[in-house]
């Protein structure tokens, strides 16, 4: 193995890695918003499946801005209940 394929093989792993933390995000912060239905959660769940990259970023596009005031909710009760 040269070099070279130790470098390619290290980049094709690092944006694996990167792909499936943004999937698992992207997952869970789907199903732990009341907002959308079930239906609307099969159908992102749906377009993840059929064409994974696209949809990852039509969803950070999309509920972007929303998944990040969730995560920062979620995080201040963790953080206030933390110090209760």
């Amino acid at each position: 193995m040269s070099f070279g394929e130790f470098l390619w093989s290290a980049a094709v792993l690092y944006f694996m890695f990167f792909y499936f933390m943004m999937l698992f995000r992207i997952v869970g912060d789907l199903f732990s918003d009341p907002e959308p239905s079930g239906i609307e959660k099969v159908g992102w769940i749906l377009f993840l499946l059929l064409v994974p990259i696209v949809a990852l970023f039509v969803y950070l596009i999309a509920r972007g801005n929303g998944m990040t005031e969730r995560a920062l909710v979620k995080w201040k009760a963790q953080n206030a209940a933390q110090r209760a």
